[in-house]
């Protein structure tokens, strides 16, 4: 297994950077395209392991799927699946694959088994499932009640009406809002509970839009309702990826550089953290083209919640670690059951660079001053890696484990710090 070492920046830089297209949105595109009845052709998707992962489970269900160099061409149709009998799909680490895929294969009748990587095994699914089985779909659990591995035998969608939780993931609720419209009278979904990370519920209610299908929502009354419709293929372009952009804006904020990123569009949750970067002290810039965070020559500390984007969490976290004072990131439950326990990890590298973090079930306090390098273990999690990496363009002795594991979501994140000029050290 190699390590990086990232070489500090000797100097601010001002750069462009171009990125491809959003994980969420390309995911939530392919579900999507693949149940219209037409061809759609989904422009600068996402080069992620995640988006290639699902490309090839939909391609080996039946879907036509052609990938060009700057577009996918996509031929939908529910009938195009074929019945796959006791077949097992791995999804690997990708969590909205998996989540998206058990309700996509509890409308089509098929049986298929879903599995994963060990993480995979320990990420929690039992509220969507329970979701799926009062619906009258058949699912079982093949190892440890309420995780993966599961087996889906679909195709028996005879009800209009589930209740389910909103605390553990709001992908949940994503992949019930996507197979609604073909649901004999539609679908109402009711959250019993806090809804978590709900703006990226109001996420997949755009794309839907965007194909054709007006989700029906009551905010009060945390409800959701889609009646029976049908999805209108379309050419569709996906904007950049606004995870990726945060640590660019953390880059400029570290180094006290000026870098520009080909996002415009606020569509996206983790698009908000250039509002943080602001109200640390970094000048920022919007306009229809692009997004430009210029480093301030004193950074400030904050306490924010993160709720609606906690993946974006552990740029600030490293980000804060320079600032002699407390920052506080609150809204981040969910943090525990992704790739890794991203609290845990965090406080432990934080450590290993000379950083005091305090943490409980939903946020970090960050107690910042002067981190200095350190190996920092990515626990097989790409935001650890990708959010450590940019400490590592402001701090000497930065060293990145496995750092192969950003293609989860980022795959050209090294060549993109090369283009800045960053140095990095293959040991």
């Amino acid at each position: 297994m190699s390590i990086f070492e990232i070489i500090p920046l000797k100097k601010p830089v001002k750069k462009e950077i171009n990125l491809s297209g959003s994980k969420s949105i390309t995911n939530r595109a392919l579900i999507i395209a693949s149940l219209t009845s037409g061809v759609s052709y989904l422009y600068n998707y996402s080069l992620s392991e995640d988006s290639q992962v699902l490309i090839e489970i939909l391609k080996a269900s039946g879907i036509e799927i052609e990938k060009k160099e700057d577009y996918l061409k996509v031929q939908g149709g529910v009938d195009k699946f074929l019945n796959v009998f006791d077949k097992t799909f791995n999804v690997k680490m990708a969590g909205t694959t998996m989540r998206f895929l058990t309700g996509l294969f509890s409308l089509i009748k098929s049986r298929v088994i879903l599995d994963g990587e060990p993480r995979m095994r320990e990420r929690p699914i039992s509220d969507l499932v329970l979701a799926l089985k009062s619906l009258g779909v058949k699912i079982s659990y093949l190892k440890k009640e309420g995780f993966p591995p599961i087996k889906i035998e679909g195709g028996i969608i005879n009800k209009n009406e589930v209740l389910i939780s909103g605390k553990i993931s709001s992908q949940f609720i994503s992949s019930l809002l996507m197979i609604a419209p073909l649901i004999r009278g539609g679908l109402l979904i009711k959250i019993k509970d806090k809804l978590v990370s709900s703006a990226f519920v109001d996420l997949t209610i755009l794309v839907m839009k965007d194909f054709g299908v007006l989700v029906k929502v009551n905010k009060e009354k945390s409800q959701y309702f889609v009646p029976q419709s049908f999805y209108q293929p379309r050419s569709y372009f996906i904007e950049p990826d606004a995870a990726s952009a945060g640590y660019f804006f953390g880059i400029s904020a570290l180094t006290k550089s000026c870098l520009s990123v080909n996002l415009s569009s606020f569509s996206q949750p983790d698009s908000q953290l250039i509002n943080v970067f602001e109200k640390m002290g970094c000048k920022v810039k919007k306009d229809k083209k692009k997004m430009t965070v210029c480093g301030g020559e004193k950074l400030k500390a904050v306490n924010v919640c993160l709720e609606n984007f906690p993946d974006s969490s552990l740029t600030l976290a490293v980000v804060a670690s320079i600032i002699p004072s407390v920052t506080k990131i609150t809204g981040l439950s969910t943090l525990k059951v992704k790739e890794s326990d991203r609290l845990l990890a965090l406080k432990n590298e934080l450590e290993k660079i000379g950083i005091k973090s305090e943490i409980n079930d939903d946020s970090i306090t960050i107690f910042g001053g002067k981190p200095h390098g350190a190996e920092i273990e990515t626990y097989n999690d790409h935001r650890m890696a990708l959010s450590f990496a940019i400490l590592g363009t402001k701090i000497a002795g930065i060293k990145i484990k496995n750092p192969d594991v950003v293609k989860k979501s980022f795959p050209d994140f090294w060549e993109k710090l090369k283009f800045l000029g960053v140095f990095i050290k293959e040991l």
